[in-house]
């Protein structure tokens, strides 16, 4: 077997592989666009969603609040006293 025949079998098997490709991409495309035509005949619409209304907004907001600024306050002071802590050593 020469190198010509050896690059003819090979051109020969890629043109046949990109061949195969083509044609199941090809056919992956016609049958989703026939799959989107059938669907957009046949389907049934949903039934529109009816916003409902709002809650009210909450009126006691002032305990959350009071909550999280005494939540704040005590994470801030433990972090100064272990950073106190930790650098202790170092006075």
């Amino acid at each position: 077997m020469s190198y010509l025949d050896t690059f003819a079998q090979a051109a020969l098997v890629m043109v046949l592989g990109m061949g195969v490709v083509f044609f199941f991409l090809a056919t992956l495309v016609v049958s989703l666009k026939t799959m989107s035509r059938l669907l957009a005949k046949y389907a049934v619409p949903e039934p529109l969603a009816v916003p409902q209304a709002a809650a009210p907004p909450r009126r006691d907001e002032g305990a959350v609040v009071a909550a999280i600024a005494i939540a704040m306050r005590q994470y801030l002071n433990d972090k100064k006293s272990d950073a106190n802590r930790r650098h202790s050593w170092q006075k």
